[in-house]
């Protein structure tokens, strides 16, 4: 998805269908990642209106779950919109390009957003496996 405004792209947003582990129980989600607004936006309407433009995607995509992680200035603007910050001791693991072994990223604050079903069948647990890279 672009953001533009008077045809120049301002912001972004990608979303990848997929399975997440968390505590063992595999879930599938839309990840979404690349979200970004070009800094004169980001207090804009803008942002808000590309939140929600994700939000109806991911119900296009019927997956049940949004999921995307961000650092810990930015997420309360996302529960202004919807989204769910998990407890602040759940640790992400994923791959890197350096090691093929999943590494665990430590700082980021995970969310998630009920697309499709309720926020209570989100699996109970403290460590989300990616499955592989980062959207």
């Amino acid at each position: 998805m672009i953001a533009r405004v008077a045809g120049q792209a301002v912001g972004h947003a990608g979303i990848l269908r997929r399975f997440v582990r968390v505590d063992g129980v595999d879930q599938l989600v839309g990840e979404v990642g690349l979200l970004a607004i070009h800094p004169d936006w980001a207090q804009s309407d803008l942002a808000r209106q590309l939140a929600v433009r994700v939000s109806g995607a991911l119900i296009e995509l019927r997956v049940p779950f949004g999921y995307f992680t961000c650092n810990a200035d930015t997420a309360a603007a996302y529960n202004g919109v919807g989204w769910t910050a998990l407890p602040p001791e759940t640790t992400i693991r994923t791959p890197t390009v350096h090691s093929p072994f999943q590494a665990l990223m430590i700082g980021s604050v995970s969310m998630v957003l009920a697309a499709t079903a309720d926020i209570s069948r989100w699996p109970a647990g403290k460590v989300i496996d990616r499955h592989g890279f980062e959207t």
